[in-house]
């Protein structure tokens, strides 16, 4: 019976009663690459196929939706800081909801730190000092680029081509730790 008691424990305290791990790296293009793979998963949803399209279809439409992530984790939509015209507020929110939904079900916060911001902080080793709020920049350049680059011509494609570039996105390999003094 105490052994049962134990494991128990033990599985309950590795599970982070917390919540989410949060996970630290100083690459900030890695950042980028990850939150345009978020942006780009909420487009494959199909409500939101016709949106996808028109920034796949036309290079020249950019969308960029800024959020805030705050010290509990909890993403906050600022503004869309560019947009096509034919996107509404609706559209914007739509998509907002179901990045926010994503990144709730993750287990895993990416936070960027700066070199600096780890040196001031390495002798007190304040890891509140690091989940401070930041400002997240969801991007549509990258999967964009992407896209474009493979040369992919149909709709099918370039879904085919996008789905692949998120899943390598996703399972990159970054310099990145959970202690965040082992990224100096």
């Amino acid at each position: 019976m105490k052994k049962i008691v134990v494991l128990l424990l033990i599985v309950v305290l590795s599970i982070n009663i917390n919540g989410k791990t949060h996970v630290y790296t100083c690459s900030d293009w890695a950042l980028s690459d990850w939150m345009s793979a978020h942006l780009a998963l909420a487009l494959l949803e199909e409500r939101n196929r016709n949106l996808l399209f028109t920034l796949l279809d036309n290079q020249n439409n950019r969308l960029v939706v800024v959020m805030s992530l705050s010290p509990d984790d909890e993403l906050i939509m600022v503004n869309a800081s560019r947009k096509p015209h034919s996107f509404t507020d609706e559209n914007i929110n739509s998509i907002f909801q179901s990045i926010k939904n994503d990144f709730a079900k993750s287990d895993t916060v990416l936070r960027l730190v700066s070199y600096e911001a780890l040196y001031l902080t390495k002798e007190k080793k304040d890891y509140d000092y690091l989940n401070q709020r930041q400002l997240l920049p969801f991007n549509s350049y990258f999967f964009q680029r992407a896209v474009k680059e493979s040369g992919a011509k149909t709709h099918d494609e370039k879904i085919k081509v996008l789905k692949e570039w998120i899943d390598k996105v996703m399972n990159q390999s970054i310099r990145a730790s959970t202690d965040p003094w082992k990224l100096l």
